[in-house]
């Protein structure tokens, strides 16, 4: 992470195919993610620790855009499909 954010890379997207409960543990373990998109029981978003969590399931049968709002710091500020 730090040599991404290093070499200028401020937007830092993960997807994930762990469960749930270990997608949320890596907003702890691996500092600067913004966005994670994972697998999860139901379609939902929301902010942990400054990330933004996007979980579909496996039934979804339209896609669908994520949208991310960062504040003039980069934080996070809004994500909702």
């Amino acid at each position: 992470m730090d040599r991404l954010q290093t070499n200028g890379i401020n937007k830092i997207i993960l997807i994930s195919q762990f469960s749930e409960t270990v997608t949320r543990q890596l907003t702890s373990t691996i500092r600067g993610l913004d966005v994670i998109v994972a697998h999860g029981e139901k379609n939902n978003t929301n902010i942990d620790k400054s990330t933004c969590i996007a979980t579909f399931t496996s039934e979804s049968l339209l896609f669908q855009t994520l949208d991310v709002t960062f504040s003039a710091d980069g934080k996070v500020t809004q994500c909702m499909f």
